[in-house]
């Protein structure tokens, strides 16, 4: 419901004060943490803007061994392996309650662009590009087939109450 949503806008490279008032249940962070360098720093910022017993939603790059030129390009730190970024959270006394892997069709792609200095969608031309997002229901399914590597990590993170 919209009385329950709030969108607000802050420079998380700073120190919140735009988001001081915040005692949220759900915090979402697609493709962020990994441009921090003190990730630690981030996540501790996350948790005090939960209320007890939230929920903090995330989304990162996946698989470390395949960190290079493309990912400095993209402003990233590092990218995450599945152990790393839960015991990230847990550290920050949060739970894991769900942990997966996104896109393994994308990481396949990725090994034979990821010396390239651009981020990943500009190495594909518009056509291309319009041709992967089509496809992108069906690349999908690939999600589901147990033990493959995504290209990135969705996790869910809940505090206790």
């Amino acid at each position: 419901p919209a009385h329950k949503v709030q969108a607000r806008q802050a420079d998380l490279r700073g120190d919140w004060h735009e988001l001081a008032d915040v005692k949220a249940d759900v915090a979402i962070a697609l493709d962020v943490v990994e441009h921090f360098e003190d990730h630690d720093a981030f996540v501790e910022k996350l948790k005090a803007r939960l209320r007890p017993g939230g929920t903090a939603a995330i989304k990162v790059p996946a698989q470390a061994s395949l960190y290079g030129a493309m990912d400095k390009a993209s402003g990233h730190w590092r990218r995450y392996d599945a152990a790393d970024l839960q015991a990230l959270f847990e550290r920050h006394g949060f739970r894991t309650r769900a942990l997966r892997p996104m896109n393994p069709v994308g990481a396949w792609g990725y090994r034979l662009k990821k010396d390239r200095q651009t981020n990943y969608s500009k190495t594909f031309s518009p056509t291309k590009l319009k041709l992967v997002n089509a496809a992108i229901p069906v690349l999908s399914l690939f999600d589901l087939v147990p033990g493959l590597d995504g290209l990135s990590l969705v996790g869910v993170f809940d505090l206790p109450s």
